[in-house]
């Protein structure tokens, strides 16, 4: 990613209220399917659907399947070829963005019925890992929203970086920790001050929507 331009802050502040809104609907996403799956008492019955969920959506966005950091790393990187590689969403050459955009946008939509899916049919999908890759996602897919719609040149792979932190912090309501997890993870340091902006902005934004929906 390239260093950021203090210009960019105010959509920053943009990015950091869509991760929060997007947080919340991982959250009620995740809470949903796996309520839904745990009504199921036979463990045998759960372990099959979440299976045969887990297999539909695998097939569908490759870039599911396991932990997902390379697929973060090479997004961030500018590696397009990450997101639709071993599925039919690849067409020769390179992808375009436009495309490379709609795929991130999916995949962040399902992320919280995978991950549900996968912890209620006996496997382990952990906390830290689903939230930063559905960060990772849902931050390309803004970022390319939001130059789509407003003309703008917003770094992509910048974007997706912020919002990782961004979308951690809203989930799993940890600014601080998400702030200097994903600073430290992918050594770009000079990314502090917008990473710092987005989370804040992203966990004041899930707190005021929960306090408003709890009145």
């Amino acid at each position: 990613p390239q260093y950021f331009d203090p210009h960019m802050s105010g959509w920053i502040i943009v990015l950091g209220v869509l991760c929060g809104v997007y947080s919340i609907f991982y959250y009620r996403m995740a809470g949903w399917t796996g309520t839904l799956l745990e009504k199921l008492r036979s463990p045998w019955v759960r372990a099959l659907v979440s299976g045969g969920i887990l297999s539909v959506l695998v097939f569908m966005f490759p870039s599911l399947y396991g932990e997902g950091y390379s697929t973060m790393a090479n997004l961030i990187d500018g590696d397009l070829h990450a997101m639709t590689e071993f599925s039919f969403w690849h067409r020769q050459g390179m992808p375009t963005v436009e495309t490379v955009m709609i795929v991130c946008g999916a995949v962040a939509a399902v992320k919280g019925i995978a991950c549900a899916a996968t912890n209620s049919g006996g496997g382990v999908a952990g906390d830290f890992a689903p939230t930063l890759f559905a960060g990772c996602m849902a931050g390309f897919f803004f970022g390319g929203l939001l130059n789509h719609l407003f003309g703008l040149q917003l770094p992509l792979g910048n974007c997706a970086l912020i919002a990782m932190a961004g979308t951690m912090a809203g989930i799993i309501q940890a600014p601080l920790m998400s702030m200097f997890i994903v600073v430290e993870m992918t050594g770009y340091y000079g990314m502090m001050f917008p990473v710092v902006i987005c989370s804040v902005v992203s966990y004041a934004t899930v707190w005021c929507l929960s306090i408003r929906n709890k009145r």
